[in-house]
């Protein structure tokens, strides 16, 4: 099993204030937003603001395969849940990316669908 328990360990580790999450200088475009793809979303803690977790990704376009950057990140997930062979789209203030037996996981914080975030903090 992926280390779930380490990934969220991680993500506690971090500040829990939005304070602590600068704002972008500039919206990004959606072409140039740092991408994580995951084979499986993993269920997230009932917190607020929403977590994603991923697990199996694969980083893009400037993403890391390790450490924290802050957003616009965004986390593609596959959308089982409504029998739609599309990805399900989150985006996320602040990822935290770790290594683990070879696959990469992702702890997204302040998560939201890409149009609700667009609408909360602007920009693209």
């Amino acid at each position: 099993m992926f280390g779930i328990g380490r990934l969220a360990l991680v993500a506690l580790a971090l500040p829990l204030s939005l304070a602590a999450v600068p704002a972008s200088p500039a919206a990004a475009s959606a072409d140039d937003v740092p991408t994580y793809t995951c084979q499986r979303d993993v269920p997230a803690p009932r917190v607020y603001p929403p977590w994603a977790i991923g697990v199996d990704c694969t980083a893009a376009k400037g993403a890391p395969a390790q450490g924290e950057r802050t957003g616009p990140v965004d986390i593609l997930f596959p959308n089982r849940l409504d029998g739609v062979d599309e990805l399900k789209h989150q985006r996320c203030r602040s990822v935290v990316a770790t290594l683990d037996e070879g696959k990469l996981g992702v702890v997204g914080r302040d998560c939201h669908p890409r149009d609700h975030y667009t609408a909360i903090y602007g920009g693209s």
